[in-house]
């Protein structure tokens, strides 16, 4: 058998048969070899390519890794880390890179040596596997899970920051009639349609969720329980503003109750929703299309308006 002799093998053209992308830049972070794969990546020939730096073929404003990551590599480092590349043409992709420096027989380091795997399909399916865990499929919204989770770290934070928080816990008004009289298809369009509305309605910064059936909930970090109470009203008016269209074309109107309650020094977190709940559940009783907070100053559950009267403060509506 004849031993392999290091110095007659042809890297490059083992390079040019892989998959993978390879290449290697100058100290200045010119490309000075890049395999037949890179080539197809950036569509260009090898000529092309050679001399250029990598704002000719990404966008650095958005691609801000490959530079840093380089200026490691040419410290001295080696590098292994996921890169997001946007290219030419907002190109979006996901690379696994390893990078190390090329040394002279002086030990300084006069280049960059890479390998990048494109890893934008694994990522991808990352994505939308945690979409599935995180959101319900009917709205999009977030569900139970995430519900659960948020809600455990919202509660940490009030414990360390004190920085306040408020829930809203909503039900669909006589939602058991829509799906009897009108079908469960029709039901299903409406919990999509309030979905949409709870969305356009409350603030990017709200969590918005379906734990369950007609049942909602909206996570307000930030938010005293009178602005919570504002953001639910307007939310109670958009929806019972909103058409909505059975599957044989006939428009029809339903409306939804809203219970609401925030983070006390003394309260604990399923003391949050407990109280939200009861007011959820008094709202229903009551009157429906309703509003009612649970007030911990009174501990009593009302409109914010009557418990802003009774603890003696002035009602001025939120700008926001």
């Amino acid at each position: 058998m004849n031993q392999l002799d290091i110095n007659k093998v042809d890297f490059k053209q083992a390079f040019n048969r892989l998959d993978s992308y390879f290449f290697i830049k100058d100290a200045q972070g010119c490309y000075v070899f890049v395999n037949e794969a890179i080539c197809q990546l950036f569509n260009l020939s090898n000529e092309q390519i050679l001399g250029k730096k990598d704002d000719e073929f990404f966008n650095l404003d958005e691609s801000n890794e490959i530079i840093v990551n380089d200026q490691l590599v040419l410290s001295g480092q080696t590098v292994s880390t996921l890169e997001k590349n946007i290219l030419k043409g907002n190109r979006v992709r996901y690379y696994q890179n390893m990078k190390s420096p090329l040394f002279d027989n002086d030990g300084e380091v006069i280049g960059i040596f890479g390998i990048a795997i494109d890893v934008s399909d694994a990522i991808a399916k990352k994505h939308e596997l945690e979409i599935m865990v995180i959101r319900d499929e009917l709205t999009g919204l977030y569900n139970r899970r995430f519900l659960d989770a948020q809600l455990a770290c919202e509660y940490s934070s009030f414990q360390r920051h004190k920085q306040p928080f408020s829930l809203l816990m909503m039900d669909v008004d006589n939602f058991k009639a829509i799906n009897d009289l009108l079908g469960h298809s029709t039901g299903d369009h409406v919990l999509y349609e309030i979905g949409k509305i709870m969305l356009e309605s409350l603030r990017v910064e709200d969590y918005c969720c379906r734990f369950g059936g007609d049942e909602f909930a909206i996570l307000l970090p930030n938010t005293e329980l009178r602005d919570a109470f504002f953001l639910g009203e307007r939310l109670r008016e958009a929806v019972a503003a909103f058409k909505f269209t059975s599957v044989d074309g006939r428009a029809f109107s339903t409306t939804v109750s809203i219970g609401a309650s925030h983070l006390t020094e003394q309260e604990e977190q399923d003391g949050l929703t407990n109280m939200a709940d009861a007011a959820l559940m008094q709202a229903k009783r009551k009157c429906k299309n309703s509003t009612l907070v649970y007030c911990h100053k009174q501990t009593i559950i009302t409109k914010c308006t009557d418990c802003d009267l009774a603890c003696g403060n002035e009602l001025q509506s939120p700008s926001n």
